[in-house]
């Protein structure tokens, strides 16, 4: 069993990747890690060219920052990506 990723609309669209997905992973970069090498192009939406993230990850509904991707998950745990949202 693995953890279950949540993937956006927008992201969906932009790779054409399913609403949610499983994957293996003991921390969140590494079921990131493991999404990516299953789904080419979803990681340069994730990050940009320096590592940084350019989209929102919850770890179970909570913001998770990006100094915080190691630290463990387990297979309860729901990992959301959001494509920030701006506009006014």
């Amino acid at each position: 069993m693995g953890v279950e990723i949540k993937i956006s609309p927008l992201i969906q669209t932009l790779i054409g990747i399913a609403e949610t997905v499983e994957v293996e992973g003991t921390s969140a970069r590494e079921c990131l890690d493991n999404l990516a090498r299953e789904n080419p192009g979803i990681k340069e939406v994730i990050f940009d060219k320096n590592g940084v993230m350019k989209v929102i990850i919850l770890r179970n509904g909570i913001v998770l920052p990006q100094n915080c991707l190691d630290n463990e998950v387990s297979d309860k745990d729901i990992i959301t990506i959001l494509a920030p949202m701006a506009g006014g």
